[in-house]
């Protein structure tokens, strides 16, 4: 086999793109107060969003599993960050951990050794990883139930592989929390800003269809944004900035990945509120994860 990289993954990139655009919603863009007095979510600071997009919905079983299987062989991913933004960027696909290390020279100039035997280890800013079938548990495994035993690195592939990307952290609390004409933000992502099992799913026994009818959609066009499962962004955890800034993209680098939202598992009210932030290791997989997509203003004309 051999590797798909430069051009031959933009192309497959644009090809999946058409496949989930109709799902981003645009979300105009302003300034709101982020986080909360509470001690997890302080402190609170005004930060500026520009437009951007967003999946209406968590990635469903049946999106993420035809994605895995679109992979072939071809299931060893390289991912490389910025060193200065930290921002990463998908630079290989490869049949085998070995195929991609004997060919960093190609890759990336002196990059060295990285990691072996397929599991995601980071080396300098360089990791490669393994993406698996997806076969979630019964209970778990309906088509429309949000992909979940899916971990950040595996969420980060599916993103880059459709020419889009995951949320920002402040961008996805901008979406939960801000509806136009309300001066205030929201504590929870429901239509009635209350959280109440009619608009949302929590304290429950697994997840629920993303398309489920019991649950309604929020005044911008999300849905499930309370409950359901906590979603992966990409914005490594840190300490809030005091003052105020517009479009943070937060640490360089770091240890844990935030995920926000809450889960079907959530049964205390703090974990489903819409500033709190949830942290993990990017390895981290369980059922009560899952992510959805973003994407700037302009990538749909």
């Amino acid at each position: 086999m051999s590797l798909i990289m430069g051009s031959d993954l933009a192309g497959m990139a644009a090809a999946n793109f058409a496949t989930i655009a109709p799902s981003l919603v645009a979300i105009e863009g302003g300034t709101f107060t982020m986080g909360s007095s509470r001690f997890e979510d302080a402190p609170e600071h005004p930060v500026t969003v520009s437009n951007f997009r967003m999946g209406r919905n968590p990635i469903t079983n049946e999106t993420y599993g035809k994605f895995a299987a679109s992979l072939g062989a071809n299931r060893f991913a390289l991912i490389g960050a910025d060193g200065q933004t930290g921002v990463e960027k998908l630079l290989a696909l490869g049949s085998s951990s070995a195929e991609i290390r004997s060919s960093l020279d190609r890759l990336i100039p002196d990059a060295g050794e990285i990691a072996k035997g397929g599991a995601a280890r980071l080396i300098g800013a360089l990791n490669l990883v393994h993406i698996a079938d997806h076969t979630p548990p019964a209970n778990f495994d309906g088509s429309g139930q949000p992909a979940i035993n899916v971990n950040w690195y595996d969420a980060f592939v599916f993103s880059a592989l459709h020419a889009v990307r995951l949320p920002e952290e402040a961008e996805w609390e901008y979406a939960a929390r801000v509806v136009r004409g309300e001066r205030k933000p929201r504590e929870y992502a429901t239509p009635s800003g209350k959280l109440v099992k009619t608009e949302a799913h929590f304290n429950a026994g697994s997840t629920i269809d993303v398309n489920d009818s019991k649950y309604p959609t929020l005044p911008n066009g999300l849905r499930h944004m309370t409950g359901n499962v906590w979603e992966w962004t990409r914005s490594w955890y840190g300490d809030y900035p005091r003052g105020a800034v517009t479009d943070p993209i937060g640490l360089v680098s770091g240890d844990f990945k935030v995920l926000r939202g809450g889960s079907w598992g959530s049964n205390n009210p703090g974990y489903l509120r819409a500033s709190c932030r949830d942290l993990l290791q990017p390895v981290s997989r369980s059922n009560y994860r899952g992510f959805r997509l973003a994407a700037p203003q302009d990538s749909i004309s």
